[in-house]
Parts: C-alpha cells; structure tokens; sequence
C-alpha cells in the first residue's frame, strides 16, 4: 500500500503547479482575511450570522491553506487536495476489504481490495476532483462518509462473527462522522441509502437473535427512516425554492431527460475511459429536450443496471452493491435539482462502485475458468499502467493555465467555459483583441449570453467606447437571464467600477456607470446582493447621490456584516461632506453588531468611536 500511495502522488505532481480556476475564488482566493485568529476563521468559514453557513469545514481547510501559503499561486492548495487523495485512498481500502468480508469472511480480500484502491487512486477521471481545489469539498465528504460506512460495516460484522451488536459506538461514530461530511458538502445526505444499500445486499437484514435485530432496526430508524422523513418534510415545505430553474436555460423535465444520458457516459468513462471527452469545462454536454433515441436507450440502460442488481443480489452480492452503489451516488447531484448539468467530480465517491463489481466479477469468472494467477497479473498490471499514462497526461495538462487552456480548446471547442478562459489569458497578456475575439465565440456558440457587450466595455475603457457599446452593455445588464452569463456580467462591473474609480476608465462617464450598475442593480438573475449593492453605492457617490449611496452602503454591509468595506466607506464618505452626527449613528450600529471582527478591524472600529465621542 505504501508504494502505491509513493506511485500516485508521482503520478499527479506535475499537476500541482496548475491555476485556481472558476469557483475556487469565490470560495476562497477572493475571501479577505487579515490574520489567522480563530475568529478571523470562524468568520470565514461561517459567514457573518445572516446567511446560512455554505460547506463550512471545507472552506475552513481552504482559508487554513491561504493563511499558511497565500492565494499567489496553487501549489500548496493542490498539495493538500492530493494528500486528502491518498487518504481517502487508504480508507477506500479498508471500507472495501470490509465490505468483501461481510460477504466472505473466509478468503483474503487484500488482492481484490488492493486493486479496487489502485483502479480507484490512478483512473484518469479523478484528476479534475483532486487538481480543481474547490472540490475539496467532494474530497473532505467523500472521506468522512467513508469513515461512517466503516463503522457501521464494523458494528455489522462483530454482529455477523457472533457478537452483540452494539449501540453506543455505531451510533457515536456515525453521528460525528455523518455531521462532518455535511459540513463539507451536502452530498452526505445519501449516508441513509449507502447505509441501506449496504444492509439489504450484503448483509440481508440477518442478526443472530431477536435482540440484535431489534437493536439494528435503532440503527435503520435513526440512521436511515428519520433522515429520510426529515429530508421529505424539508423538501415539502421548500420544493419551489429547491426546484426553481429560474436561472436555468432548461427545465426539470429538460434536466431528467439529460441526466439520464449523463449519467450512462459517465459509466461509459469508468469503463473505456475516452480523455478526448474528458474535462473540467463540459457545458458544451448536449441537452436533450424530447424523448429521442439516446434518451431511450439510457433510460432503458438504467432500467438494466437496476434489473441487473435484483438478479446478483443473492448470486454475487458484491456485483449487485457495486452497481447499486454507482445509482445511489448519483441520486442527489444527477437527477432533479437545477445545478449545472455535467461534471466530472460527481463521480468522486461513484466510481467505486462499477471498479469493485468490474474487479470482483472478473475474479469470478477468471476462477471459474480456472485463468492462471500470471495471466490474472499481467491483465490487472495491464489496466493500471494504461490508467496511470492517461492520469499523468491529463496531470500534465494541469499543469499551467495555458496548458489547460489548450487541452480544453482540443476536446471541447464548442465550450463557452473554454473561450471564456481563453479570454481571460488573453487579457492578462495584454491582447485585448485576441481575448473580445473569443467572448465574440462565446456569443456564437450562445447567443443568449450577451455579456460579451458588457465585457467589451471593460476591455476599453481605459480608451474609447461608443454610446452603442454602453448601451448595449446596459441592456445586457437589465436583461440577462442565465446565471452562468450573469455572474461574468457581474464581476466585469465590478472591475469597470473599480477602475473608473482610479481614474483609469475615462470612456465610461460617471452617468454611464451610474446606469450599468442600475441596471445590475434591477436585474434579479444577478446574484450577490452585497457585492450589487456596494458597487451600486461607489456608483451613487460618485454622482455626489449621497442619501442613496448611504442606504446602499448600508444593505450591503448589512447583507455580509463580516465585509466591514462598505461601512467604512460610507463612514469616510459622510465625514468627507461634513456629516459628522450621521456618521457616528452608523458606527453605533457598528458597535451593536453581533459579529466577532478581527484584532485589526476592532482597533479601527474603536478609533472610529473613541473620535465621535471627543466630536460630542
């Protein structure tokens, strides 16, 4: 096991000097921290108080990486997220062999085991999970739900080998691990069925007296039917906010009808996998919208993986758990909520199930053929070899921006994430006609994403923009409805503002400005209120509007109270037109907050009041 782990962090080194990339600065890159206080982290992962905490633990292990090494550059985020790997590894281990003794206690089950955690470490699918830092948040739920499988299948065997099955230690170490794993993201909520899955195939609900099955049913109620009622009653009462597509360009059926097809290639790249359709950036995934023949036949495939299970469930339990296990960890993220349809990373935890039914059925049949233990080896060593090239070459293409760029633009050219990506590193490097010219393919490949007009203005403010570009990029703002679009709208804005406010975008007028973030202001699809409402009141005073800059100031520190900028500002704003008295009355709000702020935003905040009390 050792020189497997030494193998696949070899294996994935030359992808540790890649780039952030798309939600890693939202997440964490962007997120301002001043010290590493426990309450300068506590903040960060939690939020202020007037938001619901978003994957707390994950983030807390982010904003632990930007305090010990930066947001410079990658490296050591990407370090960490290949080092969760390997341990996630050793515990994929131990939840398998486990799981093989449940089954058969009187075999070895470390070859087997052995190979399902290589198959699993080295397949070229997981590289976008460990290499794309946010999906930390994949990795840290993926481990804790592990370790709450492993003490359940624990608790499960002592029963099984004749002892008393216990209470008190299943039902501790499944709670501490079950609430861990959904601190780090809410795909943990599929514990309850991996617990049953596990229950109904590999142990068949078997105890050897009455008291033991009366104390594995307290299992099943309190770790499989209350989470299951709790989570229908929540769905119930918020079904319209949990299913709203709004912000979507398809709908719930549109949805169902690709994830069916979505989910059988996914299963298609476990199997053969294809690099050439392999990715980060998979918007380009067609989205099915009747019932045609790939629709039909992935529906029916599905229908065929389940059959598949009921028939193996009693002559090959494992075959059976493996395929289960696949359908089971893509019930929350691949059927009806409205998130963005094709991700490689949902397959994190997935793959484990089709690499253990693949490996322990092709060892049924190698046994029943009477198949030589060399021939066994040289096809084993054959599959991880051909893994192992495929996961260093995508490894390679993470290595830089540019590279990724490139390897993109190859599998994916009708990919507006790719374009978009494209453009950034045009801009970077100063070619701002290279970069419009990809926004421009954007537009062609969607033409219902026009914020291209908005990006094109901060392209060249800095020199000259027509009145119909600002328009143009105007009527984007107010009229842009898809979310992906709406946030690259939002964050040029921000970038527009900011450099109107240095001086350094003298084609877009004060007026103008004040229009664009109106406009942004007024268009629900945009999200973020507080970052909408703090760049609309830069806006408003910069127009000399002060009463609304004022109260735009306030809903947005109000909006994120651990975002201490806008107040700030606001207060610098007031005392800069002689309006003292208002002044302080914001720092007194200020004081009354709730919220732990670090040792230098108290020291400010403090100074701030010590100077209303000498003006009084």
């Amino acid at each position: 096991m050792p020189a497997l782990l030494v193998f696949v962090f070899i294996i994935y080194f030359p992808g540790l000097n890649g780039p952030f990339l798309l939600d890693d600065y939202s997440n964490f890159v962007n997120v301002q921290t001043t010290d590493a206080s426990w309450e300068t982290l506590k903040s960060s992962a939690l939020g202020d108080g007037t938001t619901t905490p978003y994957r707390p633990l994950s983030r807390a292990t982010l904003i632990l990486n930007n305090f010990s090494s930066g947001t410079e550059n990658a490296y050591y985020h990407k370090l960490t997220n290949l080092l969760i790997h390997l341990l996630i590894g050793v515990t994929l281990f131990i939840f398998c062999s486990l799981c093989l003794k449940a089954v058969d206690n009187r075999r070895s089950s470390i070859p087997i085991t052995l190979l399902v955690t290589a198959l699993w470490l080295l397949h070229p699918l997981q590289v976008s999970t460990v290499m794309y830092v946010v999906q930390r948040m994949a990795q840290l739920s993926s481990l804790f739900t592990l370790l709450a499988l492993i003490v359940y299948v624990r608790a499960r065997l002592e029963e099984k080998n004749g002892k008393s099955l216990r209470l008190l230690f299943p039902i501790i170490g499944i709670s501490i691990f079950s609430t861990l794993a959904l601190l780090s993201k809410e795909s943990a909520a599929l514990i309850p069925l991996y617990i049953l899955t596990i229950e109904y195939l590999l142990f068949n609900f078997n105890t050897h007296n009455t008291n033991n099955k009366r104390r594995l049913w307290v299992l099943q109620f309190l770790f499989v039917f209350l989470p299951l009622i709790a989570g229908l009653i929540y769905f119930a009462g918020h079904y319209e906010q949990i299913l709203n597509y709004a912000s979507r360009n398809f709908t719930l059926s549109e949805r169902l009808l690709t994830q069916s097809v979505a989910v059988i290639f996914y299963l298609g790249q476990i199997v053969f996998p294809r690099l050439s359709e392999m990715g980060l950036f998979l918007d380009d995934f067609t989205i099915y919208r009747s019932l045609d023949l790939m629709v039909i036949f992935s529906i029916l495939s599905l229908l065929a993986l389940v059959a598949l299970v009921i028939y193996t469930r009693h002559k090959s339990p494992l075959i059976a758990f493996g395929i289960a296990w696949f359908l089971v960890s893509h019930l929350l993220e691949s059927t009806a909520l409205p998130l963005e349809m094709v991700f490689e990373h949902r397959n994190y935890l997935a793959l484990f199930g089709p690499v253990l039914s693949i490996v322990f059925g092709f060892n049924l049949l190698a046994d029943r053929t009477h198949l030589s233990g060399t021939i066994k080896r040289t096809i084993a060593f054959s599959i991880l070899i051909i893994f192992s090239f495929q996961t260093f070459y995508r490894t390679i293409s993470w290595s830089s921006e540019e590279n990724f760029a490139a390897t993109q633009l190859i599998n994916h050219p009708k990919s507006e994430r790719t374009h978009n990506l494209l453009a950034q590193i045009a801009f970077k490097q100063g070619k701002r006609e290279l970069a419009l010219s990809e926004l421009e393919q954007v537009s062609r490949i969607n033409p219902a994403d026009t914020s291209y007009h908005v990006l094109r203005v901060l392209a060249w403010c800095q020199d000259t923009v027509s009145e119909k570009q600002i328009v143009d990029a105007i009527k984007t703002t107010a009229t842009i409805q898809h979310r992906k679009s709406a946030r690259s709208v939002l964050y040029a804005i921000r970038n527009i503002e900011y450099l109107h406010s240095n001086g350094q975008c003298p084609a877009v007028s004060r007026e103008n400005l004040l229009h664009l973030t109106t406009s942004m202001v007024n268009n629900p699809v945009i999200r973020n209120e507080a970052l909408k409402y703090h760049i609309h009141a830069r806006a408003l005073a910069a127009n000399n509007r002060l009463n609304e800059a004022k109260t735009f100031y306030l809903k947005a520190w109000r909006l994120k109270q651990q975002n201490l900028q806008p107040v700030f500002e606001l207060i610098q704003l007031l005392r800069d037109n002689m309006r003292v008295e208002e002044s302080c009355k914001v720092i007194e709000e200020l004081l009354r907050s709730p919220i732990s702020y670090n040792n230098n935003d108290t020291i400010k905040i403090d100074s701030l009041s010590a100077s209303c009390l000498r003006a009084n």
